[in-house]
């Protein structure tokens, strides 16, 4: 390129001087959008490839996963054994879900009370600040 040996300022004021400065910069304003616009099909084309190997990827776990699938629901004895585990697992799971149930409701209580404290308690200073504003304005009203 001859723009890389000379500035752009000074290309820009010789391509001003020729008579056929507007050719010329339309030319390079489309080389320069040509340029980027390869550029980013380029790039578009890496994602695209690099999603289809993503793609790939899972469609193979997932084949995967179901011949495991498969192989395990062959073997009865074991499916018998993981299915009473997995009754205990749900046992154990229920109680302690219930327990969770219950100490969120007590946290849950408490907030409301504190909250309640909390409302009652800006209530009172709105007061304090109330009869402090009705004493200054009766002194005012007094002295004024």
């Amino acid at each position: 390129m001859w723009l890389s040996d000379v500035s752009i300022s000074a290309a820009l004021s010789w391509l001003l001087k020729d008579n056929t400065a507007g050719r010329e910069l339309d030319n390079l304003n489309y080389n320069f959008t040509e340029r980027e616009l390869r550029k980013k099909i380029e790039t578009e084309r890496h994602e695209a490839e690099r999603l289809n190997q993503e793609i790939d990827e899972l469609k193979y776990l997932r084949q995967n996963s179901d011949l495991e699938e498969y192989s395990s629901e062959s073997d009865s004895s074991y499916e018998s054994e993981n299915e009473e585990e997995m009754r205990e697992i749900l046992k154990s799971l229920i109680i302690r879900n219930e327990e969770q149930e219950r100490k969120n409701a007590e946290l849950c209580s408490k907030v409301h009370e504190e909250r309640m404290i909390c409302l009652d308690v800006k209530v009172q200073i709105r007061m304090l600040q109330q009869k402090q504003l009705e004493s200054s304005l009766s002194i005012q009203a007094i002295l004024g």
